[in-house]
C-alpha cells in the first residue's frame, strides 16, 4: 500500500535502499546536545578475517589482556558468513568479526584503543558511544488522532488494512505486554512458547514475545522507561475494539525488542537491531540515536539491509539544528522529522541534508503504560505512522 501524503521538507543525498516496501518508525526526542558519551571500559573491534585465528595465540594481544584485566569476547556467535555478497550483487557483512573487549583496569580509553590498533590484528577499533532516548513523554494531557487526517489513513484503509504477517520491530525500552490496547497487536512466535526449551532452535530459549537484549531473556515488559509503550501504540494499537486509539498499520503487528537495561540504559541497542533483522522484521524502529559514527553501528545497519533485506528507519532527533544523529544519519536508514498539525516543521524538529520525510508529530496521542493514554511531541512519533502504512 502506498501513501503520499506525507509532508516533505527537505531533500537528503539518495540511499542505497532496494525495499519492496517503506516502512518507517520513529524516535522519541528533546535530545539537543553533541556531547558524546561512551560505555567506560568497553571497546569494540573488528577483526580482519585472516586474523581471526591468531586471536589466542598473539603475545602482543594476551599482554594486553592480562595489563588491562580483560576479556574480549564475540558479540553475534551465529553470524558466520557463507558468501560475500548477495543475488543483487551488494557486498555482505560479516558480524561475525565484531568482538567486544571489556576490562576493569584504570586505563584511559585512548592507551587501550592505540595499543589494539597496534597489533594490526584489527580492521576498526572503536569506543561504544552511550546512545539515547530522545524523548520521554511525561504530559498526560488528553488528546486525539488528529494525525489520521493529516496522513489520510482513513483513506487508505478502506483501500487496504494492512497485513498481520507484516512485523514492524521495536528496538526500545520494552513494551507494556498486557496493555488491553497492544497485546492482541504482538507478534508471538508460536514456534517457542514458555517452556525452558529453544524448541525453533534460533538460539533463544522462550522467545515467545520477542526478546531483552539488555538483559539476555524474554522478560520484554517495560522497566523505568515506558518509551517503547508509546512507540508501539503507533504501529499496532489494535482497531475494531471499542477500546482506546487505533494504530496506524491497522492488522500489521509489532516484535518488542528491549534494548535498555534495569537502569534505563540502551546498551545493546544495535545487537536489538541485529535480533530484529534475524527475526523477519518488514523494518526496524530505532527510537534512539546519538551524535556519534562508529563502522559497527554502520556494519550492523548494512546487515539488516543486505543480508536480511529488512528496513531499518530512525527518527532524526529533536534538536532544533542540521547536526547529524545515528543511526538515522547512516547511509541506508531513512530518516523522519516532525510536522505540525498544519503540515509545517515542527519548531524542535531536526533538519537539513540527511533528512528523507517527516509526518506529525507534534500533541499526537498513543498507548502508556499501565492501561495508560497520552499526547506528547516529538520525531519519535512522526516515522511509525509513515512505518506502518507503508507494506
Amino acid at each position: 500500500m502506498k501513501m503520499i501524503s506525507f509532508c516533505f521538507y527537505s531533500q537528503k543525498r539518495l540511499k542505497k535502499i532496494q525495499k519492496p516496501f517503506l516502512l518507517i518508525i520513529l524516535l522519541f526526542g528533546l535530545f539537543g546536545t553533541t556531547n558524546a558519551q561512551f560505555q567506560s571500559g568497553t571497546i569494540l573491534l573488528k577483526f580482519y578475517k585472516s586474523s581471526l585465528a591468531e586471536f589466542y595465540i598473539n603475545t602482543e594481544l594476551n599482554d594486553l589482556m592480562q595489563y588491562s584485566s580483560g576479556s574480549m569476547n564475540a558479540i553475534f556467535h551465529y553470524h558466520s558468513l557463507e558468501q560475500p555478497t548477495n543475488e543483487r550483487g551488494d557486498s555482505l557483512v560479516d558480524l561475525s568479526l565484531w568482538y567486544q573487549l571489556e576490562y576493569t583496569a584504570a586505563i584511559p580509553e585512548f592507551v587501550i584503543v592505540r595499543k589494539l590498533k597496534s597489533t594490526g590484528l584489527f580492521q576498526y577499533v572503536e569506543q561504544r558511544p552511550l546512545n539515547k532516548l530522545f524523548y520521554v513523554p511525561n504530559d498526560p494531557m488528553l488528546g486525539n488522532q488528529f494525525y489520521l487526517n493529516n496522513i489520510r489513513a482513513y483513506d487508505a484503509w478502506n483501500l487496504e488494512k494492512g497485513d498481520s504477517n507484516v512485523v514492524v520491530g521495536v528496538t526500545d525500552t520494552g513494551i507494556d505486554r498486557i496493555h488491553v490496547d497492544l497485546k492482541k497487536g504482538i507478534k508471538y512466535n508460536y514456534q517457542d512458547t514458555i517452556d525452558g526449551l529453544d524448541n525453533d532452535n534460533d538460539g533463544f530459549i522462550d522467545n515467545f514475545c520477542g526478546w531483552d537484549v539488555g538483559s539476555n531473556d524474554n522478560n520484554v515488559q517495560w522497566g523505568p522507561i515506558g518509551h517503547g509503550t508509546f512507540v508501539a501504540g503507533f504501529v499496532s494499537a489494535v482497531p475494531d475494539n471499542a477500546i482506546g486509539i487505533a494504530g496506524v498499520g491497522f492488522h500489521i503487528k509489532t516484535l518488542p525488542v528491549k534494548i535498555d537495561d534495569v537502569d534505563g540504559v540502551l546498551i545493546h541497542d544495535y545487537e536489538g537491531i541485529v535480533y530484529a533483522a534475524d527475526h523477519d522484521c518488514a523494518v526496524i524502529n530505532c527510537s534512539w540515536g546519538g551524535p556519534v559514527f562508529t563502522q559497527f553501528g554502520k556494519d550492523v545497519v548494512n546487515y539488516a539491509t543486505f543480508n536480511r533485506n529488512t528496513l531499518v528507519v530512525a527518527a532524526c532527533g529533536n534538536s532544533n539544528n542540521a547536526g547529524w544523529m545515528y543511526p538515522a544519519s547512516y547511509e541506508n536508514v531513512l530518516s523522519v522529522a516532525a510536522t505540525d498539525s498544519m503540515d509545517v516543521r515542527w519548531s524542535q524538529s531536526s533538519y537539513g541534508s540527511n533528512i528523507d520525510i517527516s509526518a506529525p508529530g507534534t500533541f499526537v496521542y498513543s498507548t502508556w503504560v499501565n492501561n495508560g493514554y497520552l499526547s506528547s511531541h516529538g520525531t519519535s512519533f512522526s516515522a511509525p505512522m509513515v512505518a506502518a502504512e507503508q507494506h
